[in-house]
């Protein structure tokens, strides 16, 4: 009987461990269940915004930088009263970062630094990994309006492999469309096309992010350059729905309509481009923005040449170059000097147009912008025909009219090869990962069959030595 009794115990561990097993398996083993990403940590403005009325008052700050830089700094000093020791990393950290803008804002070099090493010895106190890379893209925003674009384009790179290297990705929205910018901005469009994708593809993740309308806005512009006018206004269609189901920011929604204006003004559509205007001008009128009113002097100046209204062209275009803050965006104001010589020139104005053809020359070429200047100086050629000056107008159609022929076939191709390719390494991937899943299927199939044949077995076992225990 001891030896039935030691198989009894044997058999027993043996259906104790089968049982774990099969349990693990058919039950709780997740391994092969694909899974959605776990949520990450809201974006910084959405964690200061949860937080404290202080935090709530930092966002309105924030929002007045432009419009009203002094009451900023005043209400800076009176919130700085309340950080206390034991306030939350988050708020002592806004705080800095709104601080800094201001300090961005008003150019002040030395109050950058100062607050540059306060934010960084905060975030290092506090182990926050973010805020280095945060200061890069903010600075590389910064390049980008003043025209430095290559300077721009080092320091988003470098955020960037940062936010990707610490799994940063609620901060990757930004960054991707910041990059896009500047590529598009220095004139390497595949580049720019390739993170403005990469943002569009990661903001599935974050539906609810302002960011998706800028990417989808941007990636349209990339289009209108390439004069893709269909693929401008689906982008841009896309940007508006995206903005007004989600209800956020009205500025965007105003610059997006101006920019279907200029894609609709671009193919001669008077009626479209003029809806598209007045769907803006509500929104430009409440906005304290300087920027969002630069992109409406624009947008208004180009619908009076298109209607032949040259001196109400001319006179729109005059208030967009004299704007004060103008001088803190380079390339508008020089669209806005090229709009007004284009006026100029149509009213026969050719010496104010000559001469205004060479201020818009010598702010593109400061910012070394080449679409521009490719463009600018085609206008000279027309403004040297207009004159009689024949050899230098064909001299200059030559040069840049096959220029621009060049760039323009080059670039298409470009994207297109970019995107072909793109979409050929997705299936790849996708080909891959299904190939792996199927394999891992497999062989979870395999062991359940397994499992369930030990089973039988066992059971089959247990029967025998039922029957010999009954003929004994």
């Amino acid at each position: 009987m001891r030896l039935y009794k030691v198989i009894a115990m044997i058999g027993v561990a043996a259906i104790v461990t089968l049982f774990a097993t099969t349990v693990s398996v058919f039950l709780f083993d997740k391994s092969f269940q694909y899974s959605q990403p776990s949520s990450e940590l809201a974006q910084p403005h959405e964690q200061i915004a949860q937080s404290t009325q202080f935090g709530k008052r930092l966002l309105e700050l924030q929002s007045q930088i432009e419009s009203n830089p002094n009451s900023v700094k005043q209400g800076l000093t009176e919130l700085d009263r309340n950080i206390r020791e034991s306030s939350p990393a988050i708020e002592k950290i806004y705080f800095r970062i709104v601080e800094r803008e201001l300090a961005v804002h008003q150019k002040d070099q030395q109050a950058i630094d100062k607050v540059t090493t306060q934010l960084l010895t905060l975030a290092d106190e506090n182990g926050i990994d973010w805020v280095e890379p945060y200061i890069q893209s903010e600075d590389a925003y910064a390049r980008l309006r003043a025209g430095e674009y290559l300077e721009g384009i080092a320091l988003i790179e470098r955020a960037i492999s940062s936010f990707e290297a610490y799994g940063r990705h609620y901060l990757l929205l930004k960054a991707y469309n910041t990059a896009g910018i500047l590529y598009n901005a220095n004139n390497q469009l595949k580049q720019s096309q390739l993170h403005f994708y990469k943002g569009i593809e990661l903001g599935k993740r974050y539906p609810s992010s302002i960011i998706n309308g800028r990417l989808n806005n941007n990636l349209g512009l990339l289009y209108v350059h390439l004069e893709q006018w269909d693929k401008a206004i689906t982008y841009l269609e896309n940007a508006r729905k995206i903005n007004e189901t989600s209800g956020k920011r009205a500025d965007l929604l105003a610059v997006i309509w101006l920019n279907e204006s200029f894609v609709y003004n671009r193919l001669g559509d008077l009626q479209s481009s003029q809806y598209a205007f007045e769907q803006a001008l509500p929104i430009v009128e409440q906005s304290a923005s300087p920027f969002i009113k630069v992109i409406k002097f624009k947008a208004e100046a180009r619908l009076n040449l298109l209607r032949a209204e040259l001196d109400k062209a001319a006179a729109v275009s005059r208030e967009c170059v004299e704007l004060a803050l103008t001088q803190s965006y380079p390339k508008q104001k020089g669209i806005c000097y090229f709009i007004l010589a284009k006026a100029q020139l149509a009213n026969g104005d050719l010496a104010d147009a000559e001469n205004t053809a060479n201020q818009a020359l010598s702010l593109f070429s400061e910012i070394n912008h080449t679409r521009w200047l490719i463009r600018a100086n085609l206008l000279m050629a027309e403004v040297y025909e207009k004159q009689g000056r024949a050899k230098e107008a064909l001299e200059l159609y030559k040069e840049y009219r096959e220029q621009q022929w060049q760039q323009m076939i080059n670039e298409v191709y470009a994207l297109e090869f970019a995107f072909d390719t793109r979409q050929l390494e997705q299936e790849r991937d996708l080909l891959s990962a299904q190939g792996q899943l199927n394999m891992l299927e497999l062989s979870k199939e395999k062991l359940r069959f397994r499992i369930a044949l030990i089973w039988g077995h066992l059971l089959c076992l247990l029967s025998w030595l039922s029957f010999v225990t009954r003929i004994q």
